[in-house]
């Protein structure tokens, strides 16, 4: 994975009295782009049915399959265990992963390649999901495909 050291900076960060992280700092020099990254975060990070777990894998997936180093430098202190960080960087065939972890990262990395998925990976997860938890997975996966793409190509720090 490229650093974010190794990444230019393309923009600096706004002078925004409500961003806390660099992230928001770049979101900032839009202030609508903000308070909807904001309300989206409220959404699908603090106010989720999403089970900890699989939310914390799917954002880790994604941020690695975006090669986003601030994004999966964020959330790696939040692993339960160095189990987990492997799992976010298996292949799809690791013995190592659940047939669930299997199921996620399929999701996330078809997401990321496709911006969707096929329908048999879809019949696996709609089997012990519910159609408002798929919708909320696949805006997660979609909010930090675009927060990722957003730190990569405006520099976060």
């Amino acid at each position: 994975m490229t650093t974010q050291a190794d990444k230019p900076k393309r923009l600096p960060p706004a002078d925004s009295a409500t961003a806390t992280t660099p992230l928001l700092k770049i979101i900032a020099h839009s202030p609508r782009m903000e308070e909807l990254f904001r309300n989206l975060t409220q959404v699908l990070v603090k106010e989720s049915q999403l089970i900890p777990r699989e939310r914390w894998l799917v954002t880790m997936r994604m941020a690695w399959r975006c090669n986003c180093a601030y994004e999966f430098g964020r959330k790696a202190p939040d692993a339960a265990s160095n189990l987990d960080m492997k799992i976010v960087v298996a292949a799809l065939d690791a013995p190592e992963l659940s047939a669930d972890d299997r199921l996620l990262l399929a999701f996330t990395d078809q997401v990321h390649a496709r911006q969707d998925i096929d329908q048999q990976l879809w019949a696996a997860l709609c089997a012990t999901r519910s159609p408002a938890y798929m919708v909320e997975l696949t805006s997660l996966a979609g909010l930090y495909l675009m927060a990722a793409s957003v730190a990569n190509v405006c520099g976060a720090l």
